[in-house]
């Protein structure tokens, strides 16, 4: 039990990285996760295999991607009843907050959007995310955990 809280605890901060713009490197993931990842049980799995495929995504090319990965971790890490003393941040202008300042802010998709700068109106974005976060974890959870399936990110691969 000890061993999952400090693992978890090294996922928070991996997540705080990719949400400062400083993503970590597939082989600094390796080296945090890997090993415990492998004899973990299939939940911690699925939440290795989303922080490597956030953490890709966070590395890519595609600048509207990154943003859209940006929105969707606001709205992830602020879930939870909305905290009456906590204050929406500003437009992300200079450094982008960690997730113990936006948790329980309950961000909508909007909201996350506006403080992203990017276009709050722009429900496909979310669409175009989710998409390439499925398909990107299943490569990740092959990656690391082998078989030839979709894994339990349930998209309609053929089996390789």
């Amino acid at each position: 039990m000890k061993l999952r809280h400090v693992m978890q605890e090294r996922r928070v901060m991996l997540w705080n990285r990719i949400l400062q713009g400083n993503p970590p490197s597939e082989e600094e993931l390796n080296h945090e996760l890997l090993s415990y990842s492998r004899d973990a049980d299939e939940d911690e799995r699925l939440a290795v295999a989303l922080l490597y495929a956030c953490s890709r995504i966070a590395r890519g090319d595609s600048e509207a991607m990154k943003r859209n990965l940006l929105v969707s971790m606001l709205c992830w890490f602020s879930a939870g009843p909305r905290a009456e003393e906590k204050l929406l941040p500003q437009p992300l202008g200079g450094e982008p907050p960690r997730i113990n300042e936006i948790t329980g802010l309950n961000l909508s998709w909007r909201e996350a959007s506006m403080l992203v700068g990017s276009n709050s109106n722009d429900y496909s974005a979310r669409k175009r995310l989710l998409e390439c976060l499925q398909s990107t974890c299943v490569e990740v959870w092959r990656g690391l955990y082998g078989g030839s399936s979709s894994g339990p990110f349930g998209v309609g691969l053929s089996h390789a």
